[in-house]
């Protein structure tokens, strides 16, 4: 046993055990670089989303007589988990009804 009780490995250096190295798996800066790397993907994700309901915003617009974009509704409404990426009216006179 080591100094107080504290039992070490044998060939153990001193103090060396209980900082892992820097860039390794357990280091505080992999544990950073893997939160921003989740952090960016998800930006990436919630950018292509609303790229995607511009488009199909766009396309309803040109098939339609008037249209209207809306505040999005949050859960509380919509009763479902994840956000409300579009809300958007439209009126076509050829069917004389909201799309």
């Amino acid at each position: 046993m080591g100094r107080q009780g504290v039992r070490r490995r044998p060939g153990a250096r001193r103090g060396a055990a209980a900082r892992p190295r820097p860039g390794s798996p357990r280091s505080g800066r992999a544990y950073l670089d893997r939160v921003r790397a989740r952090q960016r993907s998800r930006e990436a994700r919630q950018e292509d989303i609303r790229r995607a309901a511009e488009h199909v915003d766009a396309a309803l617009r040109a098939l339609a007589t008037e249209a209207r974009r809306l505040r999005p509704h949050g859960p509380a409404l919509t009763g479902d988990q994840g956000p409300q990426v579009l809300n958007a009216a439209t009126w076509s006179t050829t069917t004389g009804r909201p799309n």
